[in-house]
């Protein structure tokens, strides 16, 4: 082994740091004199008080949080005032660190005081934003614990010298926060500050009293140190020297190995505890097994120092670790480890005894994939997914190298238990039974469920089983359903249910109590001095697991009862539509099929490495499951391609858009038959952004092209009229949602920009409101009429929604995108808010069918996206800057064959090809004028209510009545002037 670099610290000296303060002097705060602070502060708390609080903190300064948490128990006798700054308050405080540092966030949650009031003292309310901040980190919303951090650290600023380390507190909170939203450099900048060895100074006296000891806790220095070490393995070699506390070096990466050496030393001080020491030993096996193994992609020639090292660090993570799933994460990285080192075998065995202790059974039976028959309780550790993605990785790789199909099987086995875990847990998320994680993200599920799909498709490429064949379309659905199945459709909605009904509160309760109780057991089967009694908010919530897991049963048995539809959609435990059902899904006229992408991100491939998409090709008559090889930087493609559809008249366009007909449509049609007409596409990732009618179905002539006529170019849409759909499951779903029994839709249309007093920037939207008005029913709003007030106050009442206005998307922040109405913009998370679930919304604005992006785990988040969320079954949305008169009138034809009856797809299909065939100009027939505006979701027949019929019957009788009126007038007036002639 090579030498190990000079620490930044010198050896023992982390023994000797000071953990906040020596002092527990009880009011040691200089102040008036002894009969004024009599009458002005309250009395000195009781000697059981200060006794327990000298024992908690001692425990704490020891490095024992759960002893430390058993000896607050005498500050927390339910009933008593807790004012604060108080002793008991602070406890309070402790006690939800304590919970959070043990492994019970959510019993935490329970434990946390009300916000202090204005008059409390600042170092109080420092200390419950601190507090605060580690609670919401812990529980997956880091963004939430960054603000209070930001808040904790100004006030902490006020309160102390620059260089007192209680500030560090803040900074670590917010340098975890960072680090854990991906902000790298901000995470750097505050790992340092936390990091940072100051110099003596005193310590103010209010911090010595047992009560802001408790509330504010040990400078978390081991903790920074980890924070920063980790910040800068991410930088690596390439950023050239760095200055860190101090030292110069030649790169980040040989400063992150000098912070890990000055870390270790800190972990043998007596204050830190074994969280702390857990979670450096973890980040410093993970840094060094990943200089470990990427030793081939550097000059690295210490790389087999850097394994000996890893293995060293995670076997003394392993020691700290004393639950199952924390060590089972460390197991883990042990596995990769030795897999990139030695071979997939080599994981094997690691992830084999990790799984079966974190099952929990003595003697578990195994099923003929090798896994145990049921993971029960360990279903919610995220610690399962990693094993069971590392063992699929591991047979994976044995399968590539070997083709044996024993190993192919146990990779089909894994992969497809992988999936039904991702799955029983979005069921439990969705019963409020369980949490994702902070760990757990879109691209970790992304990633597991592609794993399911590839294996399965490589056995079904092989033995062609029906069975592989119907279990990937699952794992497809279920990916596809991760985010967007939980909330599109509406499920409270559809069944009539609100936020406030008063069985889904108990449901929500008695899950919460259930989860909780669940942590607290696993607390005190850990620690056994541990209790679990005394939380304030389950005094009165069932007082074991068992009680709260029957609680939870009969809450459920109620709201089933209750609601039956929304249990059946929202609480059942798979949502995936078979591939049976997505067959008889479809017409029976033999005319339509479906195509459902699934498209794994590219960004791990080099430049010069094909990319991969599948696609279930469903008929009526069977389905098809197709591996689609695309071509290196396909995303490039599909990137031009859509900026030349944006901008008529690109000359690279008919280029464009045969290659990439040639690669997506070309492979799935020729499976079909010839008398498919109809197509119903689930795109997948950046192909939301594509408008498959736009595509040609091959290359144009020299002739063609030289001529540049839009309106002969072979379009896929004279081949095929084209819907889309979020997913087949959810297109079956909004096909089965009971509509108003087929009754008139009446229409909200608004158009704000139509007049000159909102600027005319969209007056062909007026027309077409005005010329919608003379054969539809409803409202039609323009100008200053057309206001967010008008769209909250009519929205529920209303069948079709038509916005004509400006809109912009935000790809950063989905929920930003807004639509610009009279009095201002509507974002999307204020739709979210609307009693809105019309059967038709169509968006004629710009970029309302576009946002964000993912991997195989969501569709696109857009304007359409959102409305599809508050239950519309069909949306019109634009796909970049349309042009307002083609537009206008694209949108007039199609609501004219809407009235004559015509399917939604079908009208819309129809209104296009008729604006190519008429179309004056070769220039006006190009796909920007047409093809930016696409149908998502079901797409049958609609009727329009009819125009108001105009009420002569009423106004007949007046106008006779004037005309009588007025001629007798005029007769009495001439024999009037007569007479006086006469007379004369």
């Amino acid at each position: 082994m090579a030498p190990v670099k000079p620490p930044l610290l010198p050896p023992g000296a982390g023994r000797a740091w000071p953990c906040l303060v020596l002092s527990v002097g009880l009011w040691a705060a200089p102040g008036p004199s002894v009969s004024a602070r009599a009458t002005s502060l309250p009395p000195p708390p009781p000697l059981s008080d200060t006794a327990a609080a000298r024992t908690a903190l001692a425990a704490l300064d020891a490095g024992r949080p759960a002893d430390a948490y058993v000896a607050l128990g005498p500050l927390l006798t339910p009933g008593r005032p807790l004012p604060p700054g108080s002793v008991r308050w602070s406890a309070r405080l402790a006690q939800t660190r304590l919970l959070v540092r043990l492994g019970a966030p959510y019993a935490a949650r329970t434990t946390l005081p009300a916000p202090p009031p204005t008059p409390a003292p600042a170092w109080a309310v420092a200390a419950w934003h601190l507090t605060r901040a580690e609670l919401e980190r812990a529980e997956g919303r880091p963004l939430n614990g960054l603000a209070s951090a930001r808040q904790a650290a100004a006030l902490l600023r006020r309160l102390t010298p620059d260089d007192l380390p209680l500030r560090a507190n803040a900074w670590v909170e917010m340098a975890a926060a960072y680090s854990v939203v991906g902000a790298v450099d901000s995470a750097f900048r505050y790992a340092v500050l936390a990091a940072a060895d100051p110099l003596p100074h005193p310590t103010p006296a209010w911090a010595t009293a047992p009560a802001a000891r408790l509330a504010l806790p040990p400078r978390p220095r081991l903790f920074g140190l980890t924070l920063l070490a980790h910040n800068l393995s991410l930088r690596g070699e390439a950023t050239g020297p760095v200055t860190v506390l101090g030292h110069r070096y030649a790169s980040a990466a040989r400063a992150a190995e000098a912070v890990f050496d000055s870390a270790a030393c800190l972990s043998r001080s007596p204050t830190a505890d074994d969280s702390q020491r857990l979670s450096f030993w973890r980040v410093a096996g993970v840094h060094w097994s990943e200089k470990a193994l990427n030793a081939d992609d550097s000059d690295n020639s210490d790389a087999p120092d850097a394994a000996t090292r890893a293995l060293d660090a995670l076997a003394r993570a392993a020691v700290l670790a004393h639950t199952p799933a924390a060590r089972a994460e460390v197991a883990t990285t042990r596995g990769e480890l030795l897999g990139g080192l030695r071979g997939p075998a080599a994981a094997l065995p690691v992830c084999e005894a990790a799984l079966l202790e974190l099952v929990g059974q003595p003697s578990p039976s195994l099923g003929p994939d090798g896994l145990p028959t049921s993971f029960r309780a360990a279903t919610e550790q995220d610690a399962l997914l990693y094993l069971l993605e590392l063992r699929a990785h591991a047979y994976r790789d044995l399968y590539a190298a070997s083709h044996d199909p024993r190993h192919l099987d146990r990779y089909v086995g894994t992969a497809t238990r992988l999936a039904d875990v991702l799955a029983t847990r979005r069921a439990h998320v969705r019963r409020g039974y369980a949490t994702e994680t902070p760990g757990l993200d879109a691209a970790v599920v992304a990633d597991n469920y592609l794993l399911g799909l590839d294996a399965t498709e490589a056995r079904f490429a092989r033995h062609h089983r029906p069975a592989d064949l119907a279990t990937a379309f699952r794992i497809t659905q279920n990916a596809k359903a991760w985010r967007l199945l939980k909330r599109v459709g509406a499920e409270r909605a559809t069944a009539g249910l609100r936020p406030g009904d008063r069985e889904l509160r108990r449901y929500e309760r008695a899950a919460a109590d259930l989860r909780r109780w669940e942590e607290l057991h696993t607390l005190a089967s850990t620690f056994a001095a541990v209790s679990v009694r005394g939380l304030p908010d389950l005094r009165a919530a069932p007082d074991s697991v068992a009680g709260a897991r029957a609680a939870l049963l009969a809450a459920t048995a109620r709201l089933r009862a209750r609601h039956p539809r929304l249990y059946e959609q929202a609480f059942s435990g798979d949502f995936a539509l078979t591939t049976t059902a997505a067959q008889a899904a479809l017409p029976p006229d033999g005319h339509t099929a479906a195509i459902e992408f699934l498209r794994p991100p590219a960004t791990a491939l080099a430049d010069d490495q094909p990319e991969t998409a599948y696609a279930f090709v469903v008929q009526r008559t069977g389905t098809r499951l197709l591996r689609l090889t695309l071509p290196p930087r396909f995303a490039g493609l599909l990137d031009s391609l859509v900026v030349s559809l944006s901008r008529p008249g690109q000359s690279s366009y008919p280029q464009l858009a045969a290659r990439a007909y040639a690669h997506l449509l070309a492979p799935v049609v020729r499976e079909l038959p010839t008398s498919v007409r109809h197509l119903i596409v689930s795109p997948d990732g950046d192909l939301w952004r594509l408008p498959f009618e736009a595509l040609l179905t091959r290359p144009l002539t020299a002739a063609e092209a030289r001529a540049a006529d839009y309106r002969v170019f072979p379009y896929a849409i004279k081949r095929w009229s084209f819907t889309y759909a979020h997913s087949l499951t959810l297109r079956s779903r909004a096909i089965e949602r009971p509509a108003a029994a087929g009754a008139p839709a009446q229409l909200l249309a608004l158009a704000p920009f139509s007049d000159s007093s909102h600027g005319a920037t969209l007056p062909f939207s007026g027309r077409l409101l005005r010329n919608l008005q003379r054969g539809a029913g409803g409202a039609f709003l323009v100008g200053a009429d057309a206001s967010r007030g008008a769209l909250r106050g009519g929205a529920a009442q209303v069948g079709v929604l038509h916005l004509a206005t400006h809109a912009t998307a935000n790809l950063a922040d989905p929920t930003a995108s807004y639509l610009t109405l009279a009095d201002g913009p509507m974002p999307l998370a204020e739709l979210f808010g609307l009693p809105l679930r019309p059967r038709l919304v169509v968006l004629s604005a710009c970029e309302t069918g576009i946002g964000r992006h993912g991997g195989p785990s969501e569709s696109a988040l857009s304007l359409s996206w959102g409305f599809a969320y508050l239950g519309a079954s069909t949306t019109v949305a634009t796909l970049w800057r349309v042009d307002d008169a083609a537009t206008a009138a694209l949108l007039g034809r199609f609501y004219a064959r809407l009235r004559r009856a015509a399917p939604r797809g079908t009208a819309l299909h129809t209104a296009k090809i008729a604006g190519i065939d008429s179309a004056r100009t070769a220039i006006e027939a190009a796909p920007f004028y047409w093809a930016g505006l696409v149908l998502t979701g079901d797409d049958r027949p609609l009727a329009l209510a009819p125009a108001p019929a105009p009420t002569r019957a009423g106004l007949a009788p007046t106008w006779w009545w004037a005309t009588g009126l007025a001629v007798l007038g005029g007769g009495a007036a001439w024999w009037w002037r007569n007479r006086r002639k006469r007379a004369a």
